[in-house]
């Protein structure tokens, strides 16, 4: 009986993809989540985000249901110390988008944006099994992949059981479209067997 109970939560754990699927397990749908902004804290008020003293109630808007601090990935150190997530209760384009307007008004904040679902400067693409030497003394090279927007490539692991290496690329201009686009072409490359979002898991 327990095998049997085993065996029945192990096929509702499984998720069937199409073997073609462009996007794996992920659909892209719109670039941006509805409900959460990014918020750049200013230099200035390195102690007040370092001992996380704001909340909510700093921010006076009814909207607001939560706060989050990252202080990692801060892009712009002699302005900023770090970002806090800013999560909604009413979501939808114009939410985020009075959050915006309204949190950029706020004297701590240096500046307030939308948060992508997924990363829109790279993706992921994987290698067929019959290049897997080439792809083990890393000789794959931007100019393999035939792609003007194409800034770097880093080489990160290869799959033993499904026979593939995986390689993240990284775009000159990005956006969704850039970015669909080129995972497009990428899987039309006779050395690629899949191209897919770099999620990360991003959605929260």
């Amino acid at each position: 009986m327990f095998k049997k109970i085993a065996i029945s939560i192990m096929c509702l754990m499984v998720t069937f993809v199409p073997a073609n699927s462009t996007y794996s397990m992920f659909d892209p749908g719109s670039e941006f989540k509805l409900n959460v902004i990014i918020v750049a804290v200013k230099a200035e008020f390195q102690e007040e985000f370092n001992s996380q003293q704001f909340t909510v109630e700093d921010f006076n808007l009814p909207n607001i249901d939560d706060i989050t601090y990252y202080p990692f990935g801060n892009l712009n150190p002699e302005k900023t110390n770090g970002y806090i997530k800013v999560y909604l209760k009413e979501q939808g384009e114009d939410k985020v988008l009075e959050a915006i307007e309204h949190c950029e008004q706020l004297n701590f904040v240096y500046s307030a944006s939308k948060d992508s679902r997924y990363p829109v400067d790279r993706f992921f693409i994987y290698i067929e099994e019959d290049f897997h030497q080439k792809f083990i003394e890393q000789q794959f090279i931007i100019e393999d992949f035939k792609w003007d927007n194409l800034e770097s490539i880093t080489y990160d692991v290869w799959y033993n059981t499904s026979n593939k290496g995986q390689i993240t690329v990284y775009l000159k201009e990005h956006g969704k479209q850039q970015l669909l686009d080129a995972i497009e072409h990428f899987k039309k490359l006779n050395f690629v067997k899949d191209a897919e979002i770099a999620n990360y898991q991003y959605i929260d």
